[in-house]
């Protein structure tokens, strides 16, 4: 395999600004609304609570940690969440997608698959939700997806490495918060 068609296959190259700054301005600002809305309010007391005492839950480990946290969180989210997941589905699923049925669909479907794997993964793991938590997961991750998949598409010319930042970091925000008592 070549080098050109290696490179190709998991988009970690140098990403290269492709639109205006505007562009890229507003997307900053949805994708800051988006993450910093609270969806927790509209799920029902059910599915909170058994969140919040579940063990599988990431954030839940962490809780109350503080600094002892930082360096444990720091590599599950951004390598197993920002690196890993960005590589299987903006890298590698969003490019074979995009090739087959066009950008747009291409960038929908990945956002789709993203998001019924969030709510697969909490059925794998028993987590008693009910159908409000799963409603919202898929919506929220989703629309992650959707956006991160735009930002690679659209903006930066191919590159995953800005949603590998963006998704990593953003996780790691919560993590902390949860592991300092922020919330």
């Amino acid at each position: 395999m070549d080098r050109g068609r290696k490179r190709e296959y998991h988009n970690l190259r140098r990403p290269g600004v492709k639109t205006g700054w505007l562009v890229l301005a507003i997307f900053a600002v949805v994708y800051y609304f988006f993450y910093n809305f609270d969806f927790t309010a509209l799920i029902g007391d059910a599915s909170m609570e058994a969140l919040e005492s579940s063990g599988s839950i990431a954030v839940n480990v962490y809780a109350g940690l503080g600094a002892a946290a930082i360096l444990p969180a720091f590599i599950e989210n951004f390598v197993a969440n920002g690196v890993a997941e960005e590589i299987l589905y903006r890298g590698f699923l969003c490019k074979r997608l995009c090739g087959r049925f066009g950008s747009v669909r291409g960038v929908i479907l990945q956002a789709v698959l993203f998001g019924a794997m969030h709510n697969l993964l909490y059925l794998a793991a028993g987590i008693p939700v009910g159908a409000d938590y799963h409603i919202l997961m898929f919506l929220f991750t989703g629309t992650a997806a959707l956006l991160l998949g735009f930002l690679n598409e659209k903006i930066y010319n191919g590159s995953i490495i800005p949603s590998i930042l963006l998704h990593g970091g953003g996780n790691f925000i919560a993590t902390m918060a949860a592991a300092f008592g922020l919330w």
